[in-house]
């Protein structure tokens, strides 16, 4: 790595910091297919998930999913995602608009936490 640049090299930092900061979820989470380029890893136990959106053309796209949260794994309506994505939720079934970047991954959090 001693070649590579440094912004480079502080993306490969931060990618590594995310894979252990979520790393309890790929470890151990539930798998779910949502189709060829979108899967999500569930701990049903905390009612959290993390959606993996994978772009593998050369240009931004933006991907549209749509499916129930018991389809994956979830229960409660009163979460938070974070991942600059934009979405929506009706009757158990959530909308969710994501911007996936040439070549690359997007990673969603989904987290409910204490909702109060």
């Amino acid at each position: 790595m001693k070649d590579m640049s440094e912004e480079k090299f502080q993306r490969v930092k931060e990618a590594v910091a995310k894979y252990l900061r979520l790393k309890k979820f790929f470890a151990t989470g539930r798998f779910w297919g949502i189709d060829e380029y979108t899967h999500v890893h569930t701990l049903p136990e905390e009612n959290e998930a993390v959606i993996c959106v994978f772009n593998l053309t050369s240009v931004s796209v933006i991907k549209e999913l749509e499916f129930s949260l018991h389809d994956i794994g979830l229960s409660k309506e009163s979460f938070t995602i974070s991942g600059g994505s934009a979405f929506s939720l009706n009757k158990g079934r959530m909308r969710i608009s994501v911007k996936c970047n040439p070549l690359s991954p997007s990673i969603l959090e989904i987290r409910t936490g204490n909702t109060g």
